[in-house]
């Protein structure tokens, strides 16, 4: 696993899947360096053939496997060879990440996964845009530089601040990234990281804007306010894609919220948490009380709906909000549970 060793070894006049030699070294040293950390010391080579017949017919092609005995990852390198100028020998003309990879040798059943060689199509040679998008790329660059160098627990004024700076960036991709006919660029990290920051932040200014420690204590609240809340912020969870959230607390800082390897900060995050545990709480007894199917339906819906996830819907307020509804509108009526 020695990348520089390899960089000797091969032309730098030619391309390594697209890439120029140093940038292929770089990528593939990731790829080493992850191995290392996983306590892999040296690879074992598989032999093997690509299925794939029309990927380079012309040139004398060789597929191997890199795999690691502490994991079972691997990673599949097709080399492309032609003859040298002499003709006494053979150099490597390229090489890249094989798919088609079928290996002779079947290591007891089973593998694990295998390393990803990531090829962007701005870091191809042959490359070449308008100067805003050159721009835009070495921003977001240098903005994820910058991350890597930042304490793991971050302010809300910290992140703010990089938000801001960023920002046109990020605008900037998310108009112009379906110009690339679908192919991954170099901003693409950069693009997944401040999505994910910013939304997590939006999300804790939003609702501390939104929500009141007035209404959380006041128990004079119908039932129809507390639901229309309820269902509002699930719609928000849903619209933006909140799986899950994960919050930490501890007695000599406020609650942090957790994305993308940082925990974030603030004053209005311990009111977030207070307001997410009441949320869990009572959106857990109020998809009891309106809980809209008999045992036998539910058993039905779960054997014959055709839905992504019945599971997930059967635990949806506004699933059977939504049954409730049509049941008035038709004239029946369902009776709520008790609390």
């Amino acid at each position: 696993m020695d990348s520089a060793q390899l960089g000797e070894l091969l032309d730098p006049q030619y391309t390594y899947q697209d890439m120029p030699l140093p940038l292929f070294v770089e990528k593939l040293e990731g790829i080493f360096s992850l191995f290392r950390s996983q306590g892999e010391s040296q690879l074992e080579v598989l032999t093997g053939y690509c299925d794939n017949l029309s990927c380079n017919p012309r040139l004398d092609r060789r597929t191997y496997r890199f795999y690691s005995k502490v994991t079972r990852d691997y990673l599949d390198l097709r080399f492309s060879l032609e003859p040298s100028d002499d003709g006494l020998g053979e150099l490597i003309a390229e090489i890249y990440q094989c798919y088609c990879f079928n290996c002779l040798e079947d290591n007891n059943g089973w593998y694990g996964d295998s390393m990803v060689l990531t090829s962007h199509l701005d870091e191809r040679t042959d490359f070449s845009d308008k100067p805003d998008v050159m721009l835009h790329l070495q921003l977001a660059g240098a903005a994820v530089k910058e991350s890597a160098h930042w304490p793991q627990r971050i302010s809300k004024e910290f992140l703010e601040a990089w938000l801001m700076k960023y920002e046109p960036t990020y605008d900037f991709i998310e108009v112009s990234s379906g110009g690339f006919d679908f192919e991954t660029m170099s901003w693409d990290d950069f693009y997944m990281l401040f999505y994910s920051l910013k939304s997590h932040l939006d999300l804790v200014t939003h609702f501390a804007r939104d929500f009141d420690d007035d209404f959380l204590n006041n128990s004079e609240c119908s039932e129809m306010q507390i639901i229309e809340k309820l269902l509002r912020f699930d719609k928000y969870l849903n619209e933006h894609e909140f799986t899950y959230l994960t919050l930490r607390r501890s007695d000599d800082v406020s609650v942090q919220i957790h994305t993308h390897s940082y925990w974030i900060e603030g004053e209005e995050f311990d009111f977030f948490a207070e307001f997410h545990d009441w949320f869990n709480i009572m959106y857990g007894l109020y998809v009891h009380r309106y809980y809209a199917l008999t045992e036998a339906e539910t058993d039905e819906y779960l054997e014959f709906e055709e839905d992504y996830d019945p599971e997930y819907n059967l635990g949806s307020l506004k699933f059977h909000m939504d049954i409730r509804k049509r049941a008035r509108e038709n004239g029946e009526y369902i009776p709520l549970r008790d609390f």
